[in-house]
């Protein structure tokens, strides 16, 4: 053996082992011709097939039960959609509840469709707070409220998305733009942007057959006086009639040509968050043997729930 050490032809290294000082020693000193395996040394080969075993449990996961596995072992909830909202459009709430848009603030089609895509968007770094998806299995739309998920067939679902967005931020910006439309004070705001807008939201809305936030308010919830003594709903009554005016020359075309587009926006960022969430999975799985065990009792569950 110590006349094989010495050869100038090394033999080929069929198990990717570092032939050192040490490893020599064991064989001539201590006669032992096999490599003492530990738990400490993961082998290439293996750990390529033990990582190709992870990839495949996780790939058969529930995106529930993924979301589950990363909340236990990063200790975290899935947020509120509700909380979620309120937080994401509190600066901006309260900057139109101040007026402080200098020139206005305007929120044209392609804009509120972007509304849309940043709530139901996530990050690498916030991957584990989806609260929005879309279920391709039973084609429905998964909200989470309420500590729990809650299921819609799609329209009644994006429905539920829009009008949650309206009560936490739309109905504010219906607001600004009629005070902005009355109000006595010079704004130099373009009063017939403000028109124009306030008719691309209300054919926004009335395509779910969402009622204005003004519907059940009057001059003086709106503005904090009364415009007329005669009456009490001059804005109420003025606006209603131009949102109904809006939804009565609706199409149905254009209606479920919106409908799909928010639906489109809905699976992607799914599809997407999904992706990211898998990732983040395997790359915690390579690095932390406590992860890996995590992941395996979940399997070894499953296995034996059936």
């Amino acid at each position: 053996m110590e006349r094989h050490f010495q050869r100038k032809s090394v033999c080929p290294n069929k198990h990717n082992i570092v032939l050192t000082e040490e490893i020599k020693s064991v064989v001539l000193d201590d006669c032992q011709y096999h490599v003492e395996k530990t738990d400490s040394i993961i082998q290439p080969g293996s750990a390529v097939q033990n990582y190709n075993t992870f990839y495949n449990i996780v790939s058969s996961m529930e995106p529930l039960d993924k979301m589950g596995l990363l909340h236990s072992y990063k200790d975290t909830k899935t947020i509120d959609i509700e909380n979620d909202l309120e937080s994401q459009f509190e600066y901006r709430l309260e900057r139109l509840r101040g007026n402080q848009f200098r020139g206005g603030y305007f929120l044209s089609l392609e804009n509120l469709l972007g509304i849309v895509n940043n709530v139901t968007q996530r990050n690498i770094d916030s991957v584990h707070e989806i609260n929005v998806m879309f279920n391709k299995v039973y084609k429905k739309i998964q909200l989470y409220r309420g500590r729990k998920w809650e299921s819609y067939i799609e329209d009644e679902g994006i429905k539920e998305l829009v009008s949650l967005i309206k009560s936490y931020y739309l109905n504010d910006y219906e607001l600004y733009l009629i005070k902005n439309l009355y109000t006595d004070q010079p704004t130099g705001i373009n009063r017939f942007k403000l028109q124009e807008h306030l008719t691309i939201y209300y054919n926004f809305i009335a395509s779910f057959d969402l009622m204005p936030c003004i519907a059940d308010m009057d001059d003086n919830d709106i503005m904090g006086y009364y415009l007329r003594d005669s009456t009490k709903t001059c804005l109420t009554d003025k606006y209603m009639k131009v949102y109904f005016d809006e939804k009565k020359d609706l199409k149905s075309t254009e209606i479920s040509k919106l409908k799909k587009k928010i639906g489109n926006i809905i699976r992607s960022n799914t599809a997407e968050n999904l992706s990211m969430l898998d990732k983040v999975i395997i790359e915690t799985l390579k690095v932390d043997q406590n992860f890996r065990n995590e992941l395996l009792k979940t399997r070894q569950f499953v296995s034996n729930t059936y």
